[in-house]
């Protein structure tokens, strides 16, 4: 059985900069406007932009309805600045068990100005220049709502 993950729309983006050796700062950018995630369905390739909450892998376990979802943020990086370190936390909104691995590979769009989502037919997928780093991540299994999680460092993608 394969467990399905919901998250809250206030994944939040923390990026750690470095522009010298006496400059560094940690930026946060949170999700807030639903306008700003999406979910695609893997077997019709149709968005769905009106969702209150995320799920990774999956959008029902018992279909088994595989999934890309996406975020969008807006992170103002100064010009020189280096990314040593940058990840989405998550906060669970549901549990609906489950103890099987998930298991995600995050890549980014290669752009620095992203267009908005649309909830035209493979939105998502259609959008074909991708970073060539893609971090791995092995989720750990989400038991308590309100839990807090982190991807491993994505520093590589942006």
């Amino acid at each position: 059985m394969v467990k399905e993950l919901a998250f809250l729309l206030g994944a939040a983006l923390l990026v750690g900069l470095v522009g010298s050796p006496a400059y560094a700062r940690l930026i946060e950018v949170r999700l807030l406007s639903g306008a700003d995630d999406m979910e695609e369905k893997r077997e019709a390739n149709n968005i769905d932009g009106g969702s209150t909450d995320l799920e990774l892998a999956y959008e029902n376990t018992n279909k088994r309805v595989p999934q890309l979802v996406a975020l969008r943020y807006l992170v103002p990086i100064p010009k020189g600045a280096q990314i040593i370190n940058a990840y989405v936390e998550w906060t669970v909104d549901e549990t609906k068990g489950g103890t099987a691995p998930v298991n995600l590979i995050i890549d980014g769009q290669l752009t620095p100005h992203a267009p908005a989502f649309t909830t035209a037919t493979r939105d998502l997928s259609g959008r074909t220049e991708r970073t060539a780093a893609k971090v791995k991540w092995a989720v750990e299994n989400w038991t308590t709502i309100g839990q807090k999680s982190k991807t491993p460092d994505i520093a590589s993608i942006l």
